[in-house]
């Protein structure tokens, strides 16, 4: 199975080919470049099905902290070009038979993390595809994620990874972004000069141990830090929706939005597109 994070999918389609347009001047790079990475995953990664997650408007972490990812885009030209694109795109994943799942206040890494426990449980390995260095922290030895590719060489963190070149577990991975922070989500480290090296020691010793002088303050920061770092696993029912047969009516709409938009080439000619499809 393959959990893909909806909204880092598309936003990495879209800086691959910003200024792709169709002859009537509608922008599609997002559209080109998305079909094209979905085409090459049956070959690259062999799922049975691939679930695409996605972000819910209203996020539960900016009640908690309100200038949380306050520092993305606002550029309404860039907004304009991506999220009618993103619209298309849900509309043909679904149309292929590919599920798009979103819950509310939930973004797409709580809703991989809840099924990442579920599947895991059932003993189901579990690829995850997202480029989000917060979802290192599900790693386990049948879950794996995915931090991109090209020309078919595959970015892969495992468990034995992440051990390995940061010596830290994926359970404690949520205690090291709250120490550093995380400048693409806005969340600042809890003190002028903790990075990466230090926040290793800290971890390899103890978060409480007196050597390290951490102040109530910065424990505050701390804790507010691991709330929005940490990704739900559990407390929410979703449920992974049961594949259907492909209808006709389907079908039709498909064909007109993929020549609508000048996509024939990249999804007709990629037969393999439709292996990852939940029709059955």
């Amino acid at each position: 199975m393959i959990l893909c994070d909806g909204n880092n999918f598309v936003w990495r389609s879209f800086h691959a080919a910003p200024d792709l347009r169709t002859k009537d001047g509608r922008y599609s790079g997002l559209l080109h470049i998305g079909l094209t990475m979905l085409s090459n995953m049956p070959d690259l990664f062999k799922p049975d099905r691939i679930l695409f997650l996605w972000d819910d408007k209203e996020s539960w972490r900016k009640k908690i902290y309100p200038e949380y990812k306050g520092n993305r885009t606002k550029d309404s030209e860039i907004r304009n070009k991506v999220y009618p694109q993103m619209d298309v795109f849900k509309r043909i994943l679904s149309l292929a038979g590919i599920s798009n799942i979103q819950t509310p206040t939930l973004e797409a890494d709580d809703l991989i993390g809840i099924l990442t426990e579920d599947l895991n449980a059932r003993d189901e390995n579990v690829v995850i595809l997202s480029s989000d260095k917060d979802l290192l922290q599900l790693l386990r030895p049948n879950v794996i994620q995915i931090r991109g590719w090209k020309d078919r060489k595959v970015y892969l963190w495992t468990h034995d990874r992440l051990l390995d070149e940061y010596k830290i577990p994926p359970r404690s991975w949520p205690a090291y972004l709250a120490l550093i922070g995380d400048k693409t989500d806005n969340i600042p480290n809890i003190r002028r000069g903790m990075g990466p090296k230090t926040a290793q020691k800290i971890l390899a010793l103890s978060l409480y141990d007196s050597r390290w002088g951490i102040t109530v303050e910065e424990r505050k920061i701390f804790e507010r830090n691991l709330k929005l770092t940490r990704v739900l696993t559990k407390g929410f029912n979703v449920e992974i929706p049961k594949q259907t047969e492909r209808q006709d009516a389907q079908w039709r709409e498909l064909s007109r939005i993929i020549w609508d938009f000048e996509l024939r080439e990249v999804f007709y000619e990629r037969s393999s597109i439709w292996k990852v499809g939940g029709w059955r």
